[in-house]
């Protein structure tokens, strides 16, 4: 390759990326302006710094191509194709476009990521492989034929391995909901299991493991809805026909499972429902901070709050009750004289291990 074929080759391998990804309409690495402009400047604090390591070994590997063996041009070649591939996997959302054509996902399958660095790969790979294969192509053909036929499928199928590792999976969740009822809420899940399925509930519980409400804020009673129709899931359809139900609750309620959409909720009062009913109850011509207190009262004075923090709701209330605090607001606001007929029903000093003092 002369001098000036070399310098062409370097151009062309320096800009392919930077106008594809204004093509593409990518944003520079820091979200403003054009990937072009950013892609095209090598600096530290611009996109064009991640083609600078496959941009070099392209370089490289152009100045030693015409040393090379048969055998070792063939590899090479095949190489280029592997990285190329390795590339446009980084671009390419492999588990969607799976899911597309394995479930009823609807929407888009081919969906580029803003990857720069597989940008670079891929039209550095390509852009090689291209160019060196206008001047020498190996004559030796089965060591090509075989790399040709081995490498590139073995390295898609390593990203696809690395990037997607979610396709082998009986369950995927979609999207959780919140009901009007504050503390209740909903979680659809895909699965390609039959609820009838030996092991079934089992799986099931162990997938939704990370998702049971004593784990999860603002959720004691959760809904979990499993489907065969990734859709339905994905889309959070209200409508959605579920093939069973698993019911899971904050307070030690044991889990249930029902057939197709089963209540989770009617029969069951979460921790937020407890409060307001217990404030409901007392005398409506009672202060409002009063009545809050007594509640607060009611279910923390014997309530063992855990050492350790955790996303229980009632935990949380009673951790950050402050009984002895708002006991001694409330005298200051009501007065001493008029606060014990106030508090006729209740204690009127907070427990001695009030989760404040800890």
């Amino acid at each position: 390759m002369s001098k000036a074929a070399f310098i062409a080759f370097a151009l062309i391998l320096w800009i392919t990326p930077a106008v594809l990804a204004g093509i593409f309409g990518w944003p520079g690495i820091w979200g403003s302006g054009s990937a072009f402009g950013d892609l095209i400047v090598p600096a530290p604090i611009t996109g064009g710094i991640f083609h600078v390591p496959t941009f070099v070994a392209a370089l490289v590997i152009a100045r030693l191509y015409f040393g090379l063996s048969e055998a070792a041009v063939a590899f090479l070649r095949a190489t280029l194709i592997a990285a190329a591939l390795i590339g446009l996997a980084q671009l390419v959302n492999l588990e969607r476009l799976y899911l597309h054509l394995t479930t009823d996902l609807e929407a888009s399958a081919f969906r580029l990521h803003r990857n720069y660095f597989g940008l670079c790969l891929m039209t550095d790979a390509a852009v090689s492989w291209l160019w060196l294969s206008a001047f020498r192509r190996p004559t030796l053909r089965w060591p090509y034929k075989l790399s040709i036929a081995l490498l590139p499928p073995l390295a898609a199928v390593a990203m696809i391995l690395v990037t997607s590792p979610r396709l082998g999976e009986d369950f995927l969740h979609g999207r959780p909901g919140h009901l009007e009822q504050r503390g209740d809420g909903t979680l659809w899940v895909y699965t390609r299991l039959s609820p009838d399925a030996p092991g079934f509930r089992a799986a099931a519980l162990a997938y939704v493991d990370d998702w049971r409400p004593e784990r999860r804020a603002n959720v004691q009673d959760l809904a979990v809805y499993f489907t065969d129709s990734l859709h339905t899931a994905r889309e959070y359809d209200p409508d959605g026909k579920p093939l069973a139900t698993l019911c899971l609750y904050e307070d030690g309620t044991p889990s249930s499972w029902h057939s197709s959409r089963g209540d989770c909720f009617s029969d069951h009062e979460n921790f937020h429902e407890r409060i307001d009913h217990l404030f409901d109850e007392l005398p409506a011509e009672l202060p409002r901070d009063v009545r809050n207190y007594r509640v607060a009262l009611e279910v923390c004075s014997n309530y063992a709050v855990p050492e350790q923090y955790s996303d229980n709701e009632a935990d949380n209330y009673c951790r950050y009750a402050r009984l002895d605090e708002k006991y001694r607001q409330l005298v200051e606001t009501h007065g001493a004289d008029a606060l014990p007929a106030m508090l006729a029903d209740g204690e009127r000093d907070a427990p001695a291990n009030n989760p404040s003092d800890d």
